[in-house]
């Protein structure tokens, strides 16, 4: 009886033992998954708007377009160009009322590189961007020779012009140089002024020739400019 006794006693001792270990291990693995969690859980970050937008590709970057023309292109396209006449197949004869000095000069072929149309007209360009005088090219007269270069005056600050001291002119014409003519825009003094300025001839009959010639060439530029 006592044998049977202990028996049963064994017997609730090892079930109750069974039950606690059984609790135990149910409560530790129902909490490691949670603490993992905790531990391993990504951290979440906002993107911000700078993260947001992407960066674009090289390809598609904003183009800047070149320039087409510059200032100084732009004004270059509005001067007023009087040019030689083409040369007639058969020249015609001078008419005998008209004195020598009186006949318009003709460009020699053997003139140096300034002197002709082209080349005055790139001296007349430098020499107005580059010597602070404050000019603007606006009228070429190369009807005849020597050419004339009409520049206004832009710089109100200016009160002396001189082609002396000029290196892109006095390069090319060394100091023959003579302002053939001077003008305003408004009578009284108020409105802009303007220069023609002429390189004289090494020749000195053809510098007394282009000197008398000027003045009837600057009275009809100054009608074309609206001068007078």
């Amino acid at each position: 009886m006592k044998l049977l006794r202990f028996a049963l006693w064994g017997l609730v001792v090892a079930l109750a033992f069974s039950a606690g270990v059984w609790f135990s291990r149910d409560s530790v693995t129902s909490q490691v998954p949670a603490g993992g969690a905790a531990v391993q859980a990504p951290t979440v970050v906002a993107p911000t708007p700078s993260d947001a937008r992407a960066a674009p590709r090289s390809s598609e970057a904003p183009r800047r377009e070149a320039a087409v023309t510059t200032p100084s292109a732009a004004r270059e396209a509005t001067v007023l160009r009087r040019l030689p006449e083409p040369a007639a197949a058969v020249p015609a004869a001078p008419a005998q009322d008209t004195a020598p000095e009186d006949r318009p000069l003709a460009f020699a072929p053997e003139l140096p590189e300034p002197f002709t149309p082209k080349g005055f007209e790139r001296v007349a360009f430098r020499a107005a961007n580059e010597c602070g005088m404050g000019l603007d090219v606006v009228a070429v007269d190369c009807s005849e020779f020597p050419c004339i270069a009409w520049t206004q005056a832009k710089d109100d600050t200016v009160k002396k012009f001189s082609m002396l001291g000029c290196g892109p002119w006095e390069e090319a014409f060394q100091h023959r140089t003579m302002v053939v003519a001077s003008a305003q825009a408004e009578e009284g003094g108020s409105g802009a002024r303007y220069l023609a300025w002429m390189p004289l001839p090494v020749d000195p009959e053809l510098n007394r020739i282009a000197m008398r010639r000027a003045r009837e060439r600057t009275d009809g530029m100054k009608e074309a400019l609206g001068l007078r």
